[in-house]
């Protein structure tokens, strides 16, 4: 079991003007792109039972089990999210925002909007 944090405001879907190449690979073409933003009920994070939360209309605050300060969250509060606790344990692939999670129907199918970082090559070469 876990204790996990959602954001509660409305998913943001926006038009977005876009270009794309013809298939003559030439040309240009201008279009609108509809964009959905998820943040209804996307979990933003997920603490084990042993950790102490405490959300306030200001901050989140997360503590060991000794009441020691392990994160402070600044952007995450009472008024825009909601927590839950003693939640299933999320999927093996969990990460941030790449799946919600409802009271009534748990965890979701993972979000089409979600790009999996493993998948970005880090180059920490100096020679470069």
């Amino acid at each position: 079991m876990v204790q996990i944090i959602t954001w509660n405001k409305d998913d943001i879907e926006e038009v977005i003007p876009s270009k794309k190449l013809d298939e003559d690979g030439e040309t240009v073409i201008d279009y609108d792109r509809d964009q959905l933003f998820p943040f209804r009920d996307v979990v933003v994070y997920s603490f084990s039972d042993d950790k102490q939360i405490d959300i306030s209309e200001t901050n989140t605050i997360i503590s060991d089990s000794n009441g020691e300060l392990l994160l402070k969250i600044d952007d995450i509060n009472s008024v825009n999210s909601n927590f839950y606790q003693d939640v299933d344990d999320p999927p093996d692939t969990f990460y941030s925002y790449r799946w919600r999670y409802t009271t009534e129907d748990g965890w979701s199918d993972e979000l089409e909007t979600f790009l999996d970082p493993s998948i970005f090559e880090i180059n920490n070469d100096d020679d470069e």
